[in-house]
Formats: structure tokens, C-alpha cells, sequence
């Protein structure tokens, strides 16, 4: 039962909080203090209680001892003494009788009483025990109901009591009267007990958990991205310390948080940040309700940082920055993605006016004097809306930028769409289901490519990076907006036909033998397999096959040569083998510096490349190193 009972307390205890947990305890404690301190309590006023009838009885039995006087009062006139004893009862309703016993010989006669049927009548000897003393004796007798007071009456000249007082009290006065003191005082101790718990309760509210609840949510309001949040906090106590530690690590993480988003350039938010805001903002919009995503590169800048210098650059780039930011919407979202490169996050916006506002931003780009007349700047602008260019953030970044390299293709200081960038034939092929901008279509294209990355541990991210090269070449190279998505998509489905070959040959470390070689050079054509089953990019389809050939034949899968190889597939050839020189592969854990993948790729232009893409990737590249970037996926094409 014991164990039970203790089980039983464990499981309560258990559920309960902290807070709740504390009271509890302070309670119980508080609790067994009262009960202690009322069991004396108690104790002591009914102590009192028999004490004031003591004290009572012994006044009256002093008070009639005077008045008896002498043993002639007593044999003389009993009957004024019982009178006086009626008196007595009358005007006290807790007496319930009074005896006067007087000895003869060896025994006690009840002279006067207030008890008529015994007056006259021999004391029983339980009623009256000798006594003793001089002083009056107080004697309880549970079994009768009462409690007595005898009192001795001595005469002159005799060293014996002549006389007996008897005064009988009724106990159910008393017991009521102990009674109603017990519940006085349990009720008194209850009240204060509960107002000491309330009081507790309040105390430990206000004085601790409150506080440490704020604390609790500044946590959580940290934990979701509000590195803002603060708690207030005046007190010098333990809490209050730990609250001013908190404020100081939340304004550190704060400061943290804030360079981890921003520009130090320009000061606008950082591209980590943008599409964390993207990602956001397609998970909000997924009913279809349509944002747009804007493109912005400045133009020829590489001739800013020749002519007026670096730090003329950065100061260029802040200023380009601000006029862009001058020109958005309150909820827009403004970020430097890379080099020259901005971004821009158009919340609630359709295609319309999203090209009013890329507009507008050109427009005031290229009328600010930004270098004083020494240099014009003007930037080129691309824009891409959800759903209509993609459901996700890869098609929507893709189909930006590739709009943005056919702004520059077009003479850069252009705006243009990728909801509109077709002719009247390609709109109307594109609105039919299965094209390469339908959403379907590009979604499963994009699956590929992360398949293939997948599947290859040492080439992840390699699809999306050649995709981005072959993009910018073909943007350099002045081919048409279609031909450049065209050969931006093939560089993101180059590999695709490496799904059909055994991992055990992919990441083989060291030389393939020719049975493996052989199966190597079946993917170009097993990849042109996959893909013809898709109508929709069959003009890709050449792209993806021919993108081993070389350019002095000697390739595969078909050994053909020159112009005979589609320029996508020279321009892919070149954009893979950069990739792959200067990443991990299985054979070669080290990649090789830009530098030296440079070097190789001069080593073989006219052989391997065709050597108009391998001069203009290299253009590229040279300028992408005078403008002192870190990330080659941010190359920058003018």
C-alpha cells in the first residue's frame, strides 16, 4: 500500500512543472511547520480553557468559604448556605451543583446542596476523597461528565478540614468551548496557510519563472532568426546576471548574423541570404500566386576596374546598389549576388510590372553620372516570374540569368523577359504541353540532372556549373537568346546518359581499362537515348551526343571534326573540361589551379577545342580574375 501510495506521488510529481513542483514542495514544508505549530497551538487553548474553569471554581470556593465563616454558620443555618448555593448556580450556567459536606464522626454528610434528593445524605466515598491540602483541588471525572473543585473549610483550633466545598461543573460546556477554540484556531492557521501559499506562488512567479519565461522566449525568438530580441531586466540577482549574459551573446550572434547576410562591398544583402529569402518565398506562393525574380549585371565593368581602379569598382558597385534599391518596392528584396551581379526578390509582382521596374532601375542607372562622364555605366537586366518561368528556385534563377546573358546579347542596357523573350512562333510552341519551358518539362530535366549528380560523388553540382559556363560562352559568343537556353540546358544534361554506366567505373581511382573505357564512351549516345524519348528538347539532342567529339576528330562517338561537331557541343566541350580539370575527380583527388587548367586548355585548343570558344571562355576568365572573385560560378560575362 506504502509503495503504492509512494508510485502513485512519483507519477503526479512527474507532471508537473518546475514552478508548480517548487510551490508544492514550499507547501508540504509550510503544511507539516502549521500542523505542528497548531497541534501546540491547540494543545495550549485547551489548556487554557481548563485552566479559566479551574481559576473559576477556585474563586467560587473561596468566595463561599468567606462567607460560610465559622462551624456555627454551617451546623446552625444550612439552609442560608444552600439558598446562597442557588444564587450561585443561577447566576453561573456552567455549575451544575454545589455540596457543602460536613463530617460526623468519620464521615461526611451533605449539609447543603443543590441537589435536593441527597441532602442529608452520607458522601459516597467516590464523590468525596479526603483531602489534605489547605488548597482547593481540581479533579476530573470523565465518566460522570464533570469536573470538581474541592475546598477544604478548617476551623479555629482543629487541624482537620470541619468542612467540604463541592462545586460540580458540567463538562459539555468545556468541551464545546475546546471545540469551538480548535476550530478557530485550525481555521486561522488554514487561512494563513493559504495566504502564505498564494503569497509564494506570486513571489516565485514574479521573482523567477516570469523571468526566466522571457528568457525562455528570447531563446525561441532566437532560435526562429530574431536575433533582435532582448530582455529587459533590473535586478542584480542570479536571474537578472544570466538575463544581462544573454543579452550580451544574443547582440553578438546578432552582429554575426548580420555580416553572414551582407555585402561588405555594398552593404545590401549577400547571396546566402537571397535565396534563403527565394526558398521562403516559393514555399509561400505555392497556390500559384505569381513573384518575379529580377537579374541585374553591370555592363563592360572590367573596364571600370582597368581604367579607374578597384577600389573606384567597390565604390561603383555600392553606388549601382543604392540606385537600385532607390527604385524598389518597401517589400522587395535587394542582394548582391556575385562580382557585378545583383539580385532582386519581387514579392506580388506579375510579369508587367516586374519589367516596369527593371526599367525603371535601368533607366536611372543610365542617366546617373556615376564616374563623371568617364565611363559610361549601364547594366543589363533579366527577369524571370513564378509559376510562369518555374516552381522552383533553381528554374526561376536559371531562367533569370539566361535572360539577363540575352539582355547583353541584344547590346546590353536591355531589359528582358523570360516570360516574353520568344517570337510569336516559339510563344506559341511554348504554350504547348511538353515544351522546354513548360513546367513539367524543365522540372524533369532538372530531376536528371540531380540523378546524374547523385549518382557521382566527385561531380555534384558539376551539371548546374557546365550549364552555367556553356550559358555564358553562348552569351559571349552573340547567339540568340533561344540558342543560348538551349545551350545552357545541354550542359546541364551532358552527363545524363553516365546514369547507364556501373558506379564501380565512374569512381574507379585509378586507369580504366579499355572494356571500361569502351563502356565510358557509350554515354554521350546513351544519354542522347534518354532524352529523344522528350520532343520538346530534341534540339539539344546533338548538343548532348557530340560533346566528346573533338575538334581535330579524333573524339567519339562518331569521330567528326571541325564545323561538323554543333558549335552547343563545342561550347559544352570546353565548359565540362574546365569543370572537370579543376574539381575532385576519382582518378585525381587534387584538382588542378585555374592557372594550370588555363594552361591545358591553351595546350589543346585546335585539337581538342575548337579554338574561337577556347579565346572567349579565356577572355572570360581573364576577367573574372582582374575582378577578383572567389567563386567561379560567379563569372561574370560583358
Amino acid at each position: 500500500m506504502g509503495s503504492n501510495m509512494a508510485r502513485l506521488g512519483n507519477n503526479i510529481l512527474n507532471k508537473l512543472n518546475l514552478r508548480s513542483k517548487i510551490t508544492v514542495g514550499i507547501s508540504m514544508i509550510l503544511l507539516l511547520t502549521f500542523l505542528s505549530l497548531g497541534y501546540v497551538t491547540i494543545k495550549s487553548a485547551q489548556e487554557g480553557v481548563n485552566e479559566s474553569f479551574e481559576n473559576e471554581a477556585i474563586a467560587i470556593v473561596s468566595n463561599i468559604n468567606s462567607f460560610i465563616g465559622t462551624k456555627d454558620k454551617i451546623d446552625e443555618d444550612p439552609q442560608e448556605i444552600e439558598t446562597a448555593f442557588y444564587e450561585l448556580i443561577n447566576k453561573s450556567e456552567d455549575i451544575a451543583k454545589v455540596t457543602l459536606y460536613s463530617p460526623v464522626a468519620e464521615k461526611y454528610l451533605r449539609m447543603a446542596t443543590t441537589d435536593p434528593n441527597k441532602k442529608g445524605m452520607e458522601a459516597d466515598p467516590y464523590d468525596l476523597e479526603p483531602l489534605t491540602t489547605e488548597q482547593p483541588v481540581f479533579i476530573e471525572k470523565p465518566d460522570k461528565g464533570q469536573v470538581e473543585v474541592l475546598a477544604p473549610i478548617y476551623v479555629q483550633g482543629q487541624d482537620k478540614p470541619y468542612a467540604t466545598i463541592g462545586v460540580y461543573f458540567d463538562t459539555e460546556k468545556r468541551e464545546a468551548l475546546k471545540s469551538q477554540t480548535f476550530t478557530q484556531v485550525a481555521l486561522s492557521m488554514l487561512g494563513c496557510l493559504i495566504f502564505i501559499i498564494v503569497l509564494i506562488y506570486f513571489l516565485i512567479n514574479r521573482l523567477m519563472f516570469n523571468r526566466i519565461k522571457n528568457l525562455y522566449n528570447a531563446l525561441q525568438s532566437i532560435f526562429e532568426g530574431n536575433y533582435s530580441h532582448r530582455v529587459k531586466s533590473t535586478s542584480n540577482d542570479e536571474i537578472g546576471q544570466l538575463i544581462r549574459e544573454f543579452n550580451i551573446m544574443a547582440e553578438m550572434l546578432e552582429t554575426r548574423y548580420v555580416n553572414s547576410i551582407t555585402d561588405q562591398v555594398t552593404g545590401l544583402y549577400n547571396q546566402f541570404y537571397f535565396n534563403n529569402q527565394l526558398e521562403q518565398e516559393v514555399k509561400r506562393n505555392r497556390d500559384g500566386e505569381e513573384f518575379s525574380l529580377l537579374f541585374i549585371d553591370i555592363d563592360h565593368f572590367k573596364k571600370v576596374n582597368d581604367q579607374l581602379g578597384h577600389m573606384e569598382g567597390d565604390r561603383i558597385l555600392g553606388s549601382v546598389g543604392k540606385l537600385i534599391s532607390e527604385n524598389l518596392r518597401e517589400q522587395d528584396v535587394l542582394a548582391r549576388y556575385g562580382g557585378e551581379e545583383f539580385v532582386v526578390l519581387l514579392p506580388n509582382c506579375p510579369v508587367e510590372q516586374s519589367e516596369h521596374i527593371a526599367n525603371r532601375i535601368r533607366s536611372s542607372i543610365a542617366s546617373y553620372p556615376l564616374t563623371n562622364g568617364l565611363l559610361p555605366v549601364t547594366v543589363s537586366i533579366g527577369s524571370a516570374t513564378f509559376p510562369i518561368n518555374g516552381r522552383d528556385t533553381k528554374s526561376l534563377l536559371f531562367s533569370a540569368d539566361t535572360a539577363m546573358y540575352a539582355a547583353k546579347a541584344q547590346g546590353r542596357n536591355k531589359v528582358v523577359s523570360s516570360s516574353k523573350q520568344l517570337d510569336a512562333k516559339e510563344k506559341l510552341q511554348s504554350n504547348e504541353e511538353g515544351t522546354v519551358d513548360s513546367l513539367h518539362v524543365r522540372e524533369m530535366i532538372y530531376a536528371f540532372a540531380a540523378a546524374m549528380d547523385a549518382k557521382d560523388a566527385y561531380t555534384q553540382k558539376h551539371s548546374e556549373t557546365v550549364s552555367r559556363y556553356s550559358g555564358a560562352i553562348a552569351a559571349r559568343l552573340g547567339l540568340t537568346e533561344l540558342e543560348i537556353k538551349r545551350v545552357s540546358m545541354a550542359g546541364l544534361l551532358h552527363d545524363v546518359g553516365k546514369i547507364g554506366v556501373p558506379d564501380h567505373i565512374l569512381n574507379k581511382p585509378c586507369k580504366l581499362t579499355d572494356e571500361e573505357f569502351e563502356i565510358i564512351k557509350q554515354h554521350p549516345t546513351l544519354g542522347k537515348n534518354i532524352l529523344e524519348h522528350i520532343s520538346s528538347i530534341k534540339d539539344i539532342l546533338d548538343y548532348v551526343e557530340y560533346h566528346q567529339e573533338r575538334y581535330d576528330g579524333k573524339g567519339y562517338p562518331k569521330g567528326i571534326r571541325k564545323e561538323h561537331i554543333p558549335l552547343g557541343a563545342r561550347i559544352v566541350a570546353v565548359a565540362d573540361a574546365f569543370h572537370a580539370m579543376t574539381s575532385s575527380r576519382p582518378y585525381r583527388k587534387t584538382p588542378l589551379t585555374v592557372a594550370d587548367a588555363i594552361v591545358e586548355l591553351k595546350k589543346h585548343s585546335g585539337s581538342q577545342f575548337d579554338p574561337k570558344v577556347v579565346a572567349v571562355f579565356l577572355e572570360m576568365l581573364v576577367e573574372w580574375k582582374d575582378q577578383g572573385s572567389n567563386n567561379l560560378e560567379a563569372i561574370i560575362t560583358n
